[in-house]
């Protein structure tokens, strides 16, 4: 079954890079900060940031969901699971 037909296909306003800044910033960090944490290198971060995806998305997706504690499923698709993350830190929306 595709991603299509489960119902997870990604808006065109809600990529990968918005959700790696929308991370970091709600986590108060700088690249090198978001990058050490998720146990990548900062420049490779700030690629990302950038706009570009990773070669090896789901395991990526896994380290960032493991080090933030947020749904992977966030990580690849968005969505409006996490949509108060401006105002509130990851840990506190999403139980333990």
């Amino acid at each position: 079954m595709s991603t299509t037909e489960q119902g997870l296909v990604p808006r065109t306003d809600d990529t990968f890079a918005k959700r790696l800044k929308t991370i970091r910033v709600a986590y108060d960090l700088t690249q090198l900060e978001a990058a050490t944490k998720a146990d990548v290198h900062d420049k490779t971060w700030a690629t990302w940031e950038n706009g570009a995806l990773p070669q090896d998305m789901a395991t990526v997706a896994r380290k960032i969901s493991t080090a933030f504690n947020i749904p992977v499923t966030w990580v690849l698709y968005g969505g409006d699971t996490l949509s108060d993350v401006d105002t509130r830190r990851y840990s506190e929306l999403v139980p333990a």
